[in-house]
């Protein structure tokens, strides 16, 4: 560490605030024109795609000293402050909105932009920027206090090291990722074809009631189980003496990690209160296998024989649910209201056709997860060593 330095992050890069409401408005926004990046689409790494605010051609020239340029990083400022995002040369030109904060280095031959980005994803210093935000409901930070941050850095080509390796590792989980969409995509392209526009091996056409012979109209409970009734929650402090290595999910996502589980096997789970719906109504998913504990703010689910839980996540992903929600503070799909949702029960023998066609597909879905979860374990595992100088690298680390 004798070679490391110190500097403080306003001497290296300029901190940017995004332009005053009085500057830009949302009556300002267009339907085609430049991107803007708000808090919304700030995430791991990269910077999201999805609904994009724009302004013209003319605003984007009034607004100029807001663009971006590649290898920036662009900060929530208020909220989660500790999130950021690195620009690629896909957002050069871009701009930012002034719920965000923008750094840019200053000089070539101090520091490299991965490596700031990776600085900035340590959890030691996300708690210091946490920490050093000002309010309690609604925290944010300021170019004076980014700019205090500390930064420590090697020399330049030891940070290009260690910056690639992070970034080989980040580029192969993303690419996992997006195998991952597209393998799911191809089981949703199927689950259409056979069993909305009843294109699936075998039939001949006829429809009787609108359906193929032999087919009915039913309700959600007559072809999943529900095991809600084994739900065990925890609260955070209870957690936090069970650390260990199973999954503990939530109504949306994985909230932490604990030293026991309740479920082992694949199952569906779907939000019941709190986050229970995507922008477009569909209820919020989570297709999740192997040992795992839940709470008790979403739905657990298999499907019931011949119905495969595979079956039920296709069809699920695509069915509104907005009318079965409940709740103007909190949003819930309680059980009853679930089990109403209407679907067809096709025949048993197109039922096993169908898992024998997507089997395939959820089987590198699931290898492809444990591989960005390994991925992932050893780039978090790798971060604060590579960051500290407790690991050394050299060129042939690569």
């Amino acid at each position: 560490m004798s070679e490391w330095k110190k500097y403080r992050l306003g001497e290296i890069a300029d901190v940017q605030t995004g332009p005053f409401g009085s500057q830009l408005h949302n009556r300002d926004y267009v339907e085609y024109g430049t991107p803007i990046i708000t808090v919304e689409h700030l995430g791991k790494r990269k910077i999201s795609r999805q609904n994009l605010p724009c302004v013209s051609e003319q605003d984007r020239n009034r607004l100029a000293k807001y663009s971006l340029t590649f290898g920036d990083l662009v900060f929530s400022r208020v909220g989660s402050v500790d999130r950021c995002s690195i620009v690629t040369d896909e957002e050069v030109d871009w701009l930012f909105s002034g719920r965000c904060l923008r750094v840019r280095k200053k000089n070539t031959n101090i520091v490299d932009n991965h490596y700031l980005y990776y600085f900035f994803c340590l959890e030691s210093t996300k708690e210091t920027v946490r920490k050093i935000a000002v309010g309690a409901t609604m925290p944010s930070i300021n170019t004076e206090i980014l700019s205090n941050i500390v930064i420590s850095a090697p020399d330049l080509p030891t940070q290009h090291l260690i910056a690639q390796i992070l970034t080989s590792l980040d580029d192969k989980i993303e690419l996992l990722g997006q195998m991952n969409q597209t393998l799911e995509t191809m089981a949703q392209t199927i689950f259409k074809e056979w069993f909305v526009d009843f294109n699936f091996p075998g039939f001949d056409g006829a429809l009787v009631n609108r359906m193929p012979k032999g087919w009915r109209k039913g309700t959600f409970n007559e072809i999943s189980v529900n095991y809600d009734n084994k739900r065990i929650p925890l609260s955070s402090r209870e957690r936090a003496e069970r650390k260990g290595i199973y999954p503990y999910y939530g109504a949306a996502s994985i909230l932490d990690y604990v030293d026991d589980y309740i479920f082992d096997g694949t199952y569906l789970l779907m939000g019941e209160d709190g986050t229970v719906s995507t922008k477009e109504g569909f209820p919020i998913l989570q297709y999740v296998w192997d040992k795992f504990w839940v709470n008790n703010h979403t739905h657990v689910l298999q499907g019931k024989s011949p119905f495969s839980t595979e079956y039920l996540y296709m069809l699920l992903s695509k069915t509104n649910i907005s009318h079965l929600i409940t709740g103007a503070v909190q949003p819930k799909i309680n059980q009853g209201n679930m089990n109403r949702i209407e679907c067809i029960i096709p025949n048993n023998n197109v039922l096993t056709l169908f898992d024998d066609k997507i089997d395939p597909i959820f089987q590198k879905i699931k290898n492809n997860v444990v591989q960005i979860r390994t991925l992932t374990h050893l780039r978090d595992t790798l971060l604060p060593k590579l960051m500290s100088g407790a690991v050394g690298v050299k060129n042939e680390t690569l």
